[in-house]
């Protein structure tokens, strides 16, 4: 559901054809959210978080976002 809502804003890392990280966010025309952020284990320490959570952050300013909050457990 979220794919078909926004695309844009659900990002997933691949290598050798595996996904090894995603992030999920959401703008709802005033606030941006952030509603996941994982990367595989082995992955972890590299960076790839990082780089998941500026590309979300730019396509979120891009849209127009202003403010963000990160939801989390």
């Amino acid at each position: 559901k979220k794919v078909r809502h926004a695309p844009d804003l659900f990002l997933l890392a691949e290598a050798e054809g595996r996904i090894i990280g995603s992030v999920i966010g959401g703008y709802d025309g005033r606030r941006g959210m952030v509603y996941h952020l994982a990367v595989a284990a082995e992955y972890r320490g590299q960076g790839l978080g990082n780089q998941l959570m500026d590309e979300i952050e730019a396509r979120l300013k891009a849209k127009g976002c202003r403010k963000a909050v990160e939801l989390g457990p």
